[in-house]
């Protein structure tokens, strides 16, 4: 294991927008280093459980004595966790097991479990549902978890000071999950590779169109966008896509600007040296005001780096009229090396004790870095979440619970593309000849806008927002501000992925025109990333991180949004103030 240091510290906590003050305290650095070797912490690791503390203790100094009260915290609490014998682990229930539980609403809550946790030959029988509480009792690993509660720890709050009193979500009442825009909803798979430079061309064309015609309108002065290679001694506006010769944006003197010209296409340098405050990237549409000195230097004096797509208008009958309930949780699902879902069944009996409007699962569920391989004897991937999803379904209708699940690139059996199409599970292949999709289940694409009982939420299970935080070239700004403003550009690009050339991502620019804009501002945004979990309210969408549901082998944190609807329904444009977001930990 690398060691360490202090610089990496410091580093991470400018990457979530924190200062890090004790640089130069020589005891707290001393004690940072011992904690951080004796607890085998990654510098992110730390970073993420000293501010998970602070913010759970209302501490702000980072003091030896505080430290050392975290690290009490984190042993006792993991000497808890653990405190029971795990038992062997085996294979799944085969299918005669499964065969031999009764296709009653209880029994098939049961099945959740006989489904995906493993068999032993004295303690294979599945507990008996409390007819009280309705929730499943679960089998695991271990016993710890065996006897723990659904109850979830607060880790994060938005919106604490709600004065609004929180009424629960009707039970009975459907809640309707459909695209927001058919159009612009990926339903299928499609071929990719096979994207020619004229479509890219195309594609850009369209993008500048859109994106220039905005910031133009938003601008007002009467001007017009003329081409990327016009010269001037006056002051004019032209519109294009950043890039760099060298994939990075290493400094000022390395930013060009390609886009529309009389004969197509063409490209300039861009001078910045005149321009006081920017943050750009690679694939990033912007205006640039300024002089064309020659048919290859545009010398800039302003940057406009897009603008704001419009807030969706909402009409009475669109929006529900009672109380919504989100529960939103990032894959992995599973612990490291084990494909067993403990943890997510957890969350099942979590979303049955609050009566959650809508699960919403993102993945990727079986991740090739966090999964155990199958053996012969195991099924597939594909059809242990086929019964996985079906039984939770099955377990969520009593509550008239949506449970919607977004595609992820990085599962096993999806398509390794962006934008990729929702998941398509043989259901009577792997349920029976009668089993078909459960009515309360909704397959997304990943990314993706969707009307949720008149609530617009847009998805991405990909991490754009780590993509971009090397991409950045930044001038007059303060880092502290860096994961607002890369939230910020996607809303003004008015895109889920904006960067290109692509971070860790396969991208189809083509199709990402069609399905992956942000043709609204969103109510809620979610944005799942490496960086630590947030809920944050930027140009009025709640942008929430939920943070990786699954960590190794520990669980991680998950996001409820609750919402009033009676508020929203009386503004209906200020949603932000209608919302109560919470990160939880189980």
């Amino acid at each position: 294991m690398e060691t360490v240091k202090i610089e990496d510290i410091a580093q991470q906590f400018s990457y979530l927008g924190f200062v890090f003050n004790s640089a130069d305290d020589v005891q707290v650095c001393n004690n940072i280093l011992r904690i951080c070797s004796n607890l085998k912490w990654k510098a992110e690791e730390f970073v993420d459980q000293w501010i998970s503390f602070s913010l759970s203790n209302s501490m702000t100094e980072m003091s030896v004595e505080n430290l050392n009260i975290m690290e009490r915290n984190f042993l006792r609490n993991r000497r808890q966790e653990h405190c029971g014998q795990l038992s062997p682990r085996k294979s799944f229930l085969n299918d005669s097991k499964i065969s031999e539980i009764s296709n009653t609403s209880f029994e098939m809550s049961k099945e959740l479990l006989s489904a995906y946790i493993s068999d032993h030959q004295d303690d294979s029988a599945i507990e008996d549902v409390m007819e009280n509480s309705q929730q499943i009792e679960l089998s695991s690993p271990c016993a710890a978890i065996l006897k723990r509660s659904s109850s979830a720890k607060l880790i994060f709050s938005f919106q604490p000071n709600v004065t609004l009193e929180w009424i629960v979500p009707e039970m009975g009442r459907n809640i309707t999950v459909q695209p927001f825009n058919c159009k612009q909803f990926l339903y299928k798979s499609y071929r990719y590779m096979y994207e020619k430079l004229e479509d890219r061309m195309e594609t850009l064309g369209k993008m500048i169109d859109s994106i220039g015609g905005a910031v133009m309108r938003s601008v007002g002065e009467g001007k017009e966008l003329l081409p990327v290679d016009s010269v001037s001694d006056e002051m004019i506006y032209i519109c294009g896509q950043v890039y760099s010769f060298s994939g990075l944006l290493k400094s000022s003197k390395d930013v060009h600007l390609q886009g529309k010209s009389d004969h197509g296409f063409s490209e300039v340098t861009l001078d910045l040296s005149s321009v006081k405050q920017y943050a750009i990237f690679p694939g990033q549409i912007i205006v640039a005001k300024g002089f064309g000195l020659h048919s290859h230097i545009f010398a800039a004096d302003e940057i406009y780096p897009g603008e704001l797509a419009p807030i969706p208008v909402k009409t009475l009958d669109e929006v529900v009229q009672c109380n919504l309930l989100f529960v939103i949780a990032c894959g992995p699902f599973c612990y490291a090396d084990d494909n067993n879902f403990i943890a997510l069944q957890e969350l099942v009996n979590y979303c049955l004790q609050v009566k959650a409007s809508s699960l919403i699962l993102i993945g990727p569920f079986f991740y090739n870095e966090n999964i155990k391989p199958l053996s012969q004897d195991d099924v597939s991937y594909e059809e242990l979440l086929c019964k996985m999803l079906f039984n939770i379904c099955e377990t969520l209708s009593a509550n008239f619970t949506n449970v919607i699940i977004v595609a992820s690139p990085k599962d096993t059996f999806s398509s390794q593309i962006y934008p990729c199409p929702p998941y398509r599970l043989k259901w009577r292949a792997f349920i029976g000849e009668n089993g078909e999709q459960p009515d309360n289940l909704f397959f997304a694409p990943d990314p993706c806008l969707l009307n949720v009982g008149g609530v617009i939420v847009g998805i991405t299970s990909t991490d754009i927002l780590w993509h971009l935080k090397n991409e950045e070239l930044v001038e007059g700004i303060q880092q502290g501000e860096r994961v607002n403003r890369m939230i910020t550009h996607l809303l003004m690009q008015r895109s889920f992925y904006p960067l290109c050339p692509s971070g860790d991502a396969t991208v189809e620019y083509s199709k990402l025109k069609l399905y992956g804009e942000l043709s609204v501002r969103p109510d809620i945004l979610i944005l799942p990333s490496k960086f630590h979990h947030f809920i944050k309210s930027i140009h009025k969408t709640v942008c929430v991180n939920p943070g990786n549901f699954v960590k190794a082998k520990s669980t991680g944190t998950f996001a409820t949004m609750k919402i009033f609807m009676n508020q929203l329904l009386q503004k209906t444009d200020d949603f932000e103030n209608c919302v109560l977001g919470e990160i939880l930990r189980l």
